[in-house]
């Protein structure tokens, strides 16, 4: 080998050495960049005409790369950032309701109004014991609205980051879109592309936090991105998301896969053919910040406030309403009762509890004042072993007597006693339906001189005394809501926080 040729070699060796020295140095500086991936540089003998060897030459420079690894990231990059804010969401839900114990939760001040109430039933001459007891029942009103105040916020909140991220969606499909054809130009020209497969790779993780997605790649180097329900969000060119934002929520704005019922906005996809689906409704987001959102909107905030309504209702009911009970009535060989229903309002409650052939069973008949209201369902009462009916009073007591003896069948017989009392008797001689007890949960409406329901929390939207009637819109939806008159919401009502007019008089009293 002469001179020059050996100078060619070291020489080739320096710049081969010099282009490694490089990558190791990007490779270092970059140890803490977001998806960025190693990268390593080959070398290979170049030959001269008489195939001796005269040099070293740098070939491509390549990722090292996992892809198994890289597979099971994002396979759990959704699912973590699922679980990260719906961790944040609950967490929140338990600071707006309060420590047990501490003196600001719902609970203490649950006790403290329970305490006064005890101390008011020992003393109820005790003025200041009164004014006490009204005092605290304000200030758990006020805390139970401020709940639910606080669940509504975190619900516009979630309505809001969800456009958000949808847009965020839409932004990244377009970058994979322009990131896919450099890497698809690249690998055709025999580079591999390192940096432009790092950020169609950065891109693509980004999503995966967003949205569940799987990815298939090419043999030219393009690749597909598809959820994991099978919605092409990718493939050479990106569908698009929309989301029809509704602003702000209410108690009774929910999600409803009919657009005429739905109260919140719904993400849709327009596929690359050309068609739009909900994606919500047909349950084509599984898992992501997305599915997050939508699950903390539509479930975990959902539930929370019917838990705090039902808190509030429960509370109302508890204080205002009264038992009637039905008064023992014979005929023949039937036996049964007498219950006056002249004081029964919409959304009371009467019960009949009875046992056929030894089995024991309940019946809830709920006032309601529309026919349209009917049929109610199962879930209309606490009770979750009994069966719920409809009672329509709108067509006068007649009406609804038929009705009764309608719903229960020729076992039993229901007739009109006259002033809005019912009479039920069993089949008497038969022997096979035994009544055990037919009453009547009804609700107060006055301060005094009306037993002992006192209808100390009312509803909001109009000063008027909560019954939980269920006509139009269940009057316990939204209760622990204080009154805003919220656009949107057809009910306007709430738990007011505050007392029937006369409440401090009849306190001096």
């Amino acid at each position: 080998m002469g001179l020059t040729s050996a100078l060619n070699v070291v020489v080739s060796g320096l710049q081969f050495n010099q282009r490694q020295t490089q990558v190791v140095a990007g490779n270092i500086s970059n140890a803490g960049t977001p998806g960025y991936t190693r990268k390593v540089i080959t070398a290979s003998e170049t030959l001269d005409a008489s195939g001796n060897v005269n040099g070293v030459r740098a070939d491509q420079v390549q990722r090292q790369l996992d892809l198994e690894v890289q597979r099971l990231v994002r396979e759990n990059l959704p699912g973590a950032s699922f679980a990260n804010l719906t961790a944040d969401v609950t967490a929140r839900l338990d600071s707006l309701f309060g420590a047990p114990g501490d003196p600001t939760s719902l609970d203490a001040l649950f006790n403290d109004f329970t305490k006064s109430l005890q101390d008011l039933a020992a003393t109820p001459e005790d003025f200041s014991i009164r004014s006490s007891t009204l005092s605290d029942a304000q200030i758990l009103a006020q805390r139970i609205n401020a709940v639910s105040d606080g669940v509504q916020s975190i619900r516009t909140e979630q309505e809001t980051n969800i456009a958000g991220t949808v847009n965020r969606i839409n932004e990244l499909l377009v970058q994979i879109e322009d990131l896919n054809e450099q890497v698809v130009l690249l690998a055709n020209t025999g580079n591999a592309g390192p940096g432009a497969l790092d950020d169609r790779d950065r891109a693509i993780e980004e999503l995966a936090t967003l949205i569940d997605i799987k990815v298939s790649e090419r043999s030219d180097s393009s690749i597909t991105i598809q959820t994991n329900s099978g919605y092409t969000l990718f493939d050479l060119e990106p569908a698009t998301l929309s989301f029809d934002s509704s602003g702000s929520t209410h108690p009774g704005a929910l999600y409803n896969s009919d657009p005429t019922l739905r109260g919140v906005g719904t993400v849709e996809l327009e596929t690359l053919s050309g068609q739009t689906v909900d994606l919500i409704a047909l349950g084509g987001i599984g898992s992501g910040r997305l599915a997050a959102q939508i699950n903390a909107r539509d479930d975990i905030l959902v539930e929370a406030q019917t838990q705090i309504d039902t808190f509030a209702s429960a509370l109302s009911l508890a204080l205002s309403n009264e038992t009637v009970t039905g008064a023992a009535a014979t005929s023949g060989a039937q036996e049964g009762f007498d219950l006056d229903l002249s004081r029964l309002q919409a959304g009371n409650v009467v019960t009949l509890e009875y046992t056929n052939g030894g089995t024991p069973a309940t019946v809830s008949f709920v006032r309601v004042d529309s026919a349209t209201t009917l049929p109610l369902d199962n879930t209309v009462t606490a009770n979750p072993d009994d069966t719920v009916v409809g009672l329509d009073f709108s067509g006068g007591f007649a009406s609804v007597v038929t009705q009764i003896q309608t719903a229960l069948g020729g076992s039993f017989t229901a007739s009109d006693q006259g002033g809005n009392v019912v009479r039920l008797l069993d089949d008497g001689a038969a022997a096979t339906i035994d009544i055990q007890s037919f009453d009547a949960s009804v609700t107060n409406t006055a301060l005094s001189d009306q037993g002992v329901g006192v209808p100390l929390f009312v509803d909001g939207a109009s000063n008027t005394i909560y019954t939980g009637e269920l006509d139009f819109q269940h009057q316990e939806t939204g209760f622990a809501q204080p009154y805003s008159g919220q656009p949107g919401d057809p009910r306007q009502s709430g738990f007011a926080g505050r007392l029937p007019d006369h409440a401090d008089d009849h306190a001096e009293r």
